[in-house]
């Protein structure tokens, strides 16, 4: 997420919460009318599909633009409208409802939201590595996890990530208050930690003259998939070679997105003019490791392993049941399994 100030950022935090009840409540409500049971066709024949991303368009997005402006979707036979998010678009909701075919999420919030009654699944995951940090200044000495006392930090206080940092570190003397979306205060005060994404906020410190130290959660062995493609099953058992087409499509534009990122940077700076333009290559330089597939596997693949161990650890944060069932919540749709 990059952008000059990003001032909705903190509402997109304080949602998470409400977007766990609106799941319940579709469920309760909807049941199974999910309005998927056939396809939408423009006038040249292709399949009209809406995916729905997780914030305003950003380099966390870049591959599903590039497969847009690249022909990638088409290519593959969709007519694809990427439909923008924001603080009051929770993406899981608009599948269950049918509002849409494919959503962007990330892989904590698929198993939680499975939990709340979505029977949802990812099939794609371009972020192998959680971008999710705290930033602590240079001059603060916190270099590290451990380090990690006497600071007032800004995060979004009850996040499946933060009840993690909670029962692995003591924190001591560290006051949570939520994050408000803008850096102000961090920038000013060494005093002051804040959540960030990799890519993004310690980009805009450094902008600022600010020198920053970025503590990765995934060090400590948080790591969901992020980013994800999300569809609900009963469009995927639906529409089995739908889905499988749309993933590989967005493969290619993802491999198109981390080879040349320029054409899509133009694009998402035009959709979202409070991005910080000028940042956009130094947030595509830091996303491109993240995306990296341990031991050699294929891009966007995911492994029950992985699932497994992100199920454990949501389940001793009591987020979601111990007995939930992982293999019900992904599927490498697309390409063979890593």
């Amino acid at each position: 997420m990059v952008g000059s100030q990003r001032t909705f950022i903190g509402y997109r935090l304080s949602l998470i919460g409400l977007s766990l009840v609106a799941v319940t409540l579709v469920t309760l409500t909807l049941g199974g009318c999910q309005g998927t049971s056939s396809e939408a066709t423009n006038e040249s024949g292709r399949v009209k599909v809406r995916l729905a991303l997780n914030w305003f368009p950003e380099p966390e997005h870049g591959g599903y633009y590039a497969a847009l402006l690249g022909g990638d979707f088409a290519a593959e036979g969709f007519d694809v409208e990427i439909i923008p998010g924001g603080p009051d678009s929770p993406v899981i909701p608009r599948l269950v409802r049918g509002q849409v075919e494919f959503g962007v999420d990330s892989a904590e919030k698929v198993l939680i939201q499975r939990g709340q009654g979505a029977d949802v699944a990812a099939l794609f995951a371009p972020l192998q590595t959680s971008p999710r940090c705290i930033l602590t200044h240079r001059s603060s000495g916190i270099d590290s996890f451990e380090k990690l006392r006497d600071v007032t930090m800004s995060v979004g206080v009850g996040q499946a990530y933060v009840k993690y940092l909670q029962s692995k570190l003591p924190l001591e003397n560290v006051q949570l208050v939520p994050y408000s979306g803008r850096l102000g205060l961090f920038l000013g005060d060494p005093k002051q930690a804040v959540q960030g994404f990799s890519f993004s906020e310690p980009i805009l410190a450094r902008g600022q003259g600010v020198e920053v130290n970025v503590l990765m959660v995934s060090d400590l062995g948080f790591n969901p998939y992020t980013s994800c493609i999300v569809v609900d099953r009963s469009y995927l058992s639906d529409h089995p070679e739908v889905a499988e087409r749309f993933v590989r499509a967005c493969r290619k534009g993802w491999q198109r997105y981390l080879a040349d990122p320029e054409a899509v940077h133009a694009e998402i700076a035009r959709l979202n003019p409070e991005l910080d333009a000028a940042a956009l290559p130094d947030a595509h330089a830091a996303l491109q490791p993240l995306c990296e597939v341990s031991g050699g596997g294929v891009l966007g693949g995911m492994t029950e392993e992985r699932w497994t161990l992100l199920r454990d650890q949501l389940a001793e944060l009591e987020f979601i049941d111990p007995r939930a069932e992982v293999s019900a919540a992904f599927e490498n749709v697309g390409a063979d399994s890593p």
